[in-house]
């Protein structure tokens, strides 16, 4: 279930603005997604090492509550982007003649800045308006907590829990097709020794460009992959996590 209390981290679906707003200052998004992950790896607890290989049907099955978000805010060139994730996941098994109650909290923490540095338009070669080109490099941080909480009744109870701090660096891109479609794509690397040895995240994202009522709104679907790799301690009490976590995106970004 340790395994399992990871399995909704996530960086978010991140938007672009697809035309500059009447306003001339922030141009604020704000995107609840869901991240249809399955996870891949290791894992060890002290002594006692395992292969993590959980489907999303696993996770959907134990998820007591989730919450997924990604909020962005730019004025200008220079914007901000906030993505909190909170997830509890419950399971209740009976072993032995034993019943025992198993929670795992998880939260994730993404914040960073980026800076608009290229912004080029290009003819679509049929006289319509132009497309556009974005790039935009970012530096930021990933706050990782995983806890586990497993009650055997008439025994006790344990109560355990570990977290990390990433720095993260990444650029990500935006390419126009028409008048409504477009091509989100974003990389980072982080860790580095810092908080995790190492991890790296990659998505793709196409968007559909809309009017929700007034306002903007873009329903973006791809596919996301997140790898990361931290261990602490030493003997008994050891922690490894070399995870990757990945499945499709789904999400609807609106403009405020």
């Amino acid at each position: 279930m340790l395994a399992v209390a990871a399995a909704l981290l996530s960086l978010g679906v991140a938007d672009r603005s697809w035309g500059e707003p009447s306003d001339p200052g922030w141009d604020i998004w704000i995107a609840p997604y869901l991240w249809a992950l399955s996870m891949e790896g290791d894992t060890a607890i002290g002594h006692r090492e395992a292969d993590v290989d959980v489907p999303f049907s696993d996770i959907v099955k134990d998820l007591n509550f989730g919450l997924m978000a990604f909020l962005d805010a730019r004025k200008g060139k220079l914007g901000f982007f906030l993505n909190p994730i909170l997830s509890r996941l419950q399971d209740e098994e009976s072993v032995h003649g034993l019943d025992i109650d198993v929670t795992s909290d998880s939260v994730i923490v993404a914040a960073g800045a980026y800076y608009r540095v290229l912004e080029t338009h290009f003819g679509s070669g049929d006289g319509s308006p132009s497309h556009r080109f974005i790039v935009e490099p970012y530096l930021g941080a990933r706050w990782t907590y995983l806890r586990a909480k497993i009650d055997i009744g008439g025994i006790g109870d344990l109560d355990e829990s570990v977290d990390w701090l990433d720095p993260i660096i990444g650029a990500r891109m935006l390419m126009e097709f028409g008048p409504q479609w477009d091509l989100a794509l974003a990389a980072d690397l982080g860790g580095f020794g810092v908080g995790s040895d190492a991890s790296w995240n990659v998505q793709a994202l196409f968007g559909y460009r809309f009017k929700m009522g007034h306002r903007d709104a873009v329903l973006r679907f791809g596919y996301r992959a997140l790898h990361e790799d931290y261990e602490t301690g030493a003997g008994g009490s050891r922690f490894r996590w070399d995870v990757t976590q990945q499945g499709p995106i789904l999400g609807l970004a609106l403009r405020f």
